[in-house]
Parts: C-alpha cells; structure tokens; sequence
C-alpha cells in the first residue's frame, strides 16, 4: 500500500528467506527528502491515507533540509515503548527527574523522549524556549537526575556552566542520554562530555 516502497522494492518485496535481504535497496535520508520535495508536503512514503496519521513531527534540519514525519497511533506508542526501554536500559526510573534540552517544535526526538520519561513513569522537566542559563537554573530547582539533549548540546551547555559559575547545577545529574546525534558514540566526544559533566 506504500507507494514510496513499492516503487523502490518491486518485485524484491516477495522474499523467501532471510539472506535475500541483501537483495533490497538501502533507504537513505535523503531518497526521503527527494520523495518529499517531488510530493509535497508528506511525499508518498504513507501506507495509509492521511486520516490515519494523528502525529506529524519532523527532523531538526541541522544538516539541511527537513525530514516531515508522519506516525499513526501505533506508530507513536512503538516510538514511546522503544524510547522507554532505552531509557530503562540507561538506568533511568520513577525516581528520576529528567531534564530535556529540546525544544517544542515539531522536532521529534523531543517528543519520542518526552513519551520515553512518560513510559518509564519519570518526572520530565521540558526546557524548551529557555536559553542556555536559564535551563541550567531550572536543572538546578528541580534537581534533575537525568539530562537528555543531543551531544553537541550537552557540550555546549557544560560550558555555558563553566562561563557563568554554574557548574554546581550540574551536580545532581547522574545519568546523561544523548540522542539526535551520534557525537556521544565517537569515544573523544563521549570522553569530553564525561569530564564535562
């Protein structure tokens, strides 16, 4: 039903085995984007008409254009239940208070962890439209456990602590889940913040 899909997998979508995987083309970012900007405003990567869809977030576009998405009700409580046991597998519980470093705009990965904190029954602490400071004066109120934001973030605002003598609102953090980005998988980046924090 997935018009995006069956133009790319034709007749590759009838597989009999497992290894005949190899067989299907990959799926980048931009084949996505390309769709998009050929179909606007969603492309014809939908497997359901537009009724079905009660979610539509996109990519941040740090590095160009972005990436509209579209989630049924299912979709959604798949994106909750993996960001929850991501977040279980981290550590992160009822007894956490969880500060998150995104934005309220329609970027995803803010509202995938936001259900995340939901889901492992964590208070979540959105910092959304607060500069720099005043997220680490609001870490510090609350005395939030655990900082979500993307590595390049969670750099940036260890040093904004450091310029402005607010080292100390960091303190109460135990646990740092970086997401967005893969800076915190690179073993220098994962280090810096570590120290950083």
């Amino acid at each position: 039903r997935n018009a995006f899909q069956r133009s790319r997998l034709g007749t590759h979508a009838a597989l009999q085995a497992l290894e005949e995987l190899r067989r299907l083309p990959f799926t980048r970012k931009q084949d996505l984007l390309d769709d998009q900007h050929a179909h606007p405003p969603f492309g014809t990567n939908l497997t359901f008409g537009l009724d079905r869809y009660g979610h539509l977030n996109q990519t941040s576009g740090t590095t160009g254009q972005t990436l509209r998405v579209l989630d049924t009700d299912d979709d959604w409580a798949w994106w909750s239940s993996g960001l929850a046991h991501h977040l279980r597998a981290a550590g992160v519980g009822p007894d956490d208070r969880v500060a998150l470093a995104y934005s309220f705009g329609p970027y995803v990965q803010f509202w995938a962890s936001y259900a995340g904190v939901i889901g492992v029954g964590a208070m979540a602490i959105p910092l959304g439209g607060m500069d720099s400071v005043q997220r680490l004066t609001t870490i510090a109120d609350y005395e939030a456990t655990v900082f979500l934001a993307t590595p390049s973030y969670a750099s940036h605002l260890a040093k904004v602590a450091i310029d402005n003598g607010l080292t100390s609102a960091l303190s109460t953090v135990r646990r740092l889940v970086c997401t967005g980005e893969p800076g915190a998988s690179l073993p220098a980046m994962r280090e810096q913040i570590e120290a950083a924090w």
